[in-house]
This record gives structure tokens, C-alpha cells and sequence, in this order.
């Protein structure tokens, strides 16, 4: 399976990080709900349909500011609804809560080596991030990248759609029925378990968001990623491309995180999937927080250097490219919100 047993000290270590992390994620979204109660105040209300609608905070295309829209025929009138204050200190409650978890996390992972030599240099990657990859993920309990891949969720499939037949290895038509095999993400289906961790595949996903958020390099690298699947299939959707292109990403990173949680504890690395099938040229780890000279003098940037032959003016192109990414769709951004604002 290419995952490792875990001893009984260590699966303590998992259990309670594994609580602790469905804690947070718990009373965020406790937190989450009550705000969304005192975040609306001012409706709108249609004597014809009887229902309240949230104000719009932006003029809709196709709504007068009169009529209802929903059945255009009865004149709206304005409603404002004061919130109890109670909700106001029930968010704050779970906030404070949520911070002393956040601390708690921090602490915990503050000796990790592998939060103190790579992680917290990574634009996007917080404490609870953090937390997620040193404490559950764990590079060190796979033996190889597609171990951790396939524990995320983020391995392909390779399905019959006819007789749902399964292949562990890529094949282009079924042995049983002969129909074209379909190679899709994983799924999860009524009645029918599932080989990997959903939680660890929610957390992937979040940490994908974040980088679109918050991030620098993997940022840009999700950016590249969209732009080649829009140029590689015009006929896609804007949500599918972007989750294509943040699936991508954290492929990428974790494939990063795995090779340097591995190098850091003195555990046998294997060739990156894209050079050992020949498929697309290696990208070394760079950290955001870092200049090109500080990378460099890391001991297993120095090495991966050496066995993957990259130069240190191939880490100085790679981060002045993120840089000419981000800030162009800073710029588009800018420009977009603009032009929708003055419509």
C-alpha cells in the first residue's frame, strides 16, 4: 500500500490531532452560521409571494428596485430586521475559542522540523495547515508520492461506465465488457466506502483556496494551471477549471512536502513523478519568505539542487515569474472590479 504502520505512541499523535483539527473546523462553522444571521439586516418584502429577500448590496441587471424579482408583479417594500445581540457575543465566544485552538496548534508544531525548516516560509500555509501536514498528514508514513496522493483523494480513477469495473493502473478499455474506461477524480457514492481520507481531502482543498487567497508562488503556479486547462479544453466551465487548477497546485506542493519532509528526516526519496515518466520538467520547493541566496543555503535545497540539476538562477526565474503573475491579476482584478462597478 506504500503506508507505513503506525506505532501506538504515533496513532495517539494522529488521534489527537485528528480531534482537535474536527474541533476547529467544527466551531468555524458554528461561527460561520451565527455571523451569517447578523450579517443581513435589510430585506425586501413582496406582498404578492409573502417572502422576505435579502437587499441586494449591488444593483441587479435585471431587477427595476421596485418590483419584486422573483414574481415581478408586487411593489417591494423595505424591511430592516435588528439582530438580537446576543449573536454578536455568541461570535465573538466561538472566535475566541477558535484563537485559543489556533495557539494551541501553533505550539504544538513550533519544534517540527518540518514547520521550521520549510512550512512556514510558504505563503498560504498557516498554523492550522501546518498542523494538518505535520501532525496527520505526515510525509514520513508514506513511502512513496502516490501513497499520499491516493490517502488525499486527489489519485485518478479508472472506471467502466457500463459495468463499473476498477483498474488500479491506467487502461483505455475495460477487460470485461470492452467499453472505453473514463479516468475521472474519486467519488464518494451511497452505500459504497471509500480508500482514502475525506478529511484530508476537505483540508487539500482548503489549502488550494488559500493559496489563491493568500498565496505568491503557488499562486501563480495555480494561475499557469488554469490557463493551460482553458487553452487545452475551450469548451470547460469557469468552476471545473478552477478546481482543476487548484487540484493541480496541491498536487504539486505536496508533492513538494513530501520530498522535503522526508530529505529533513534522513528517509529515502524517490524520483518526482513528471521525471521519471518524462512528462513535464522538475520544479524545485522555493519558499515566499525566502530570497533566492537564503534558499539556496538551505543543506536540502543544496541537495535536491545537485541531484535534479537546478541552479540558483533557475530558483531566481521561478520567483520572479510569480511575481509577474501575481501582479498582473492583482491588476485584472482591479480592473474587472472597476468596469463592474461603474456598469
Amino acid at each position: 500500500m506504500g503506508v507505513s504502520v503506525m506505532s501506538a505512541e504515533e496513532f495517539v499523535e494522529y488521534f489527537r490531532g485528528t480531534r482537535l483539527l474536527k474541533e476547529y473546523l467544527r466551531l468555524q462553522k458554528h461561527r460561520i452560521s451565527v455571523y451569517n444571521i447578523t450579517a443581513v439586516e435589510d430585506y425586501i418584502y413582496c406582498p404578492v409571494c409573502r417572502v422576505l429577500i435579502p437587499k441586494p448590496r449591488r444593483p441587479w441587471r435585471t431587477w427595476d428596485g421596485v418590483h419584486c424579482p422573483r414574481c415581478k408583479e408586487g411593489e417591494v417594500s423595505e424591511i430592516r430586521i435588528e439582530p438580537y445581540e446576543v449573536y454578536n457575543e455568541i461570535v465573538n465566544d466561538l472566535k475566541a475559542s477558535e484563537k485559543k485552538i489556533v495557539i494551541a496548534m501553533a505550539h504544538e508544531i513550533e519544534n517540527d522540523i518540518l514547520w521550521r525548516e520549510y512550512l512556514q516560509y510558504i505563503y498560504g500555509v498557516g498554523p492550522v495547515m501546518g498542523f494538518f501536514i505535520c501532525k496527520i498528514l505526515r510525509p514520513s508514513r508514506f513511502h512513496h508520492w502516490g501513497a499520499m496522493m491516493k490517502y488525499c483523494g486527489l489519485h485518478v480513477e479508472h472506471i467502466c461506465p457500463k459495468c463499473d469495473f476498477r483498474s488500479d493502473r491506467y487502461i483505455e478499455y475495460c477487460p470485461k465488457c470492452g467499453s472505453e474506461i473514463i479516468h475521472r477524480a474519486p467519488q464518494r457514492r451511497k452505500g459504497r466506502g471509500v480508500e482514502w481520507n475525506p478529511l484530508a481531502r476537505m483540508m487539500c482543498y482548503r489549502l488550494g483556496t488559500s493559496f489563491l487567497k493568500t498565496g505568491k508562488f503557488y499562486k501563480a503556479i495555480c494561475h499557469e494551471f488554469y490557463r493551460k486547462v482553458k487553452a487545452r479544453r475551450p469548451g470547460i466551465t469557469e468552476k471545473h477549471a478552477w478546481r482543476d487548477a487548484i487540484r493541480r497546485t496541491v498536487k504539486l506542493f505536496l508533492g513538494h512536502v513530501w520530498q522535503v519532509g522526508r530529505i529533513l528526516e534522513g528517509l529515502p526519496v524517490e524520483l518526482p513523478y513528471p521525471v521519471a515518466m518524462h512528462l513535464d520538467s522538475y520544479i524545485i520547493p522555493v519558499m515566499d519568505r525566502k530570497e533566492p541566496k537564503d534558499i539556496t543555503k538551505m543543506w536540502y535545497i543544496r541537495e535536491m539542487m545537485r541531484k535534479y540539476n537546478v541552479s540558483e538562477r533557475d530558483i531566481e526565474r521561478l520567483l520572479e515569474w510569480a511575481d509577474r503573475v501575481v501582479v498582473k491579476r492583482k491588476r485584472e482584478k482591479r480592473k474587472r472590479n472597476k468596469e463592474e462597478s461603474t456598469q
